[in-house]
């Protein structure tokens, strides 16, 4: 099973501010009448887990074999799976990536714009040493390295991949110059399952593995750690 979510935070965001987001949803619920609106699964004190629908309607022109042409009234939905926390990151969005600025554009009106939305950018050496501390096991498998000078007109930037942890290799490999972290891959066990997870420096992460959805309290809990305006 794999599991796709790109992380976003509000500037502020408080326990008023996440009941009212759930009155603005139930507002704007989704019906069979309407073209667009939210349906929420589940609301507790610290969260709320629901989709963002969008029915789109178009027709299609078919021909048959003989010539004969047909309209077909054709009906699309596009669906966007999100939870709010209280806690950060606040904002998970899963799968629905293409999408992820019609969202937040609806959820900036629900906040009526008095607050910015912001994306989160991983710190990668937190993050490696906040989940080695929480899984022994854990290993970076394979690192895409970036911002590399190579001269006064030119960076570089280059991928290393293999079965060891492939971060000893960095300094020998770019003799000390300054890099930035664009991407990661790691491996670790959790539950005696095999954990695999991408994390790209524009806050997405893909988890695979049989219990890709149990680790996503603990993803929470490491992304909480590594967030320098709260450490």
């Amino acid at each position: 099973m794999n599991i796709r979510i790109k992380f976003y935070g509000f500037s502020s965001f408080t326990k008023r501010d996440l009941q009212s987001l759930d009155q603005y949803f139930s507002s704007k619920a989704f019906t069979a009448d309407k073209p667009q609106g939210f349906l929420k699964d589940e609301f507790t004190s610290t969260s709320w887990t629901g989709r963002y629908i969008r029915k789109n309607q178009y027709s299609e022109e078919l021909t048959d074999p003989f010539g004969k042409k047909y309209i077909m009234d054709r009906v699309v939905f596009d669906e966007i799976p999100f939870r709010i926390s209280l806690e950060w990151p606040h904002i998970e969005i899963f799968s629905q990536f293409r999408l992820c600025a019609l969202l937040l554009n609806k959820l900036a009106e629900a906040i009526e714009f008095d607050r910015s939305l912001l994306p989160v950018e991983f710190n990668f050496q937190k993050l490696f040493k906040v989940i080695k501390t929480n899984f022994k096991s854990a290993t970076v498998t394979s690192l895409l390295i970036g911002e590399i000078v190579v001269s006064p007109y030119s960076v570089a930037k280059f991928h290393v991949e293999g079965n060891e942890d492939v971060r000893q290799h960095i300094d020998e490999i770019l003799a000390k110059k300054k890099y930035k972290i664009l991407s990661a891959k790691m491996r670790w066990t959790e539950s005696e399952q095999e954990i695999i997870a991408k994390f790209d420096i524009s806050g997405k992460v893909e988890i695979s593995g049989p219990t890709s959805k149990m680790i996503l309290p603990s993803l929470r809990s490491i992304l909480r750690k590594t967030n320098d305006s709260i450490s």
